[in-house]
């Protein structure tokens, strides 16, 4: 399983030309799992994601995780 969290601007969802979700300014991942990817795999990978560091505090810096 691998992950690739990339910030943007804005991002969508297209499949077979309909839009099926769109978001503004955020974190997009890309996700790819494997036929041999168990759930405690995708868990640990998931409470991975949850406790990253991705947004920043009251001083400015990259220090606060989505649990925060």
């Amino acid at each position: 399983m691998r992950i690739v969290i990339q910030r943007v601007s804005s991002a969508q969802v297209t499949v077979e030309n309909k839009t099926i979700a769109v978001i503004k300014k955020g974190y997009l991942l890309l996700v790819g799992i494997e036929k041999s990817d168990t759930a405690a795999v995708v868990r640990r990978a998931a409470e991975k994601v949850v406790k990253l560091r991705l947004f920043e505090d009251d001083y400015d810096k990259t220090n606060l995780n989505l649990k925060a």
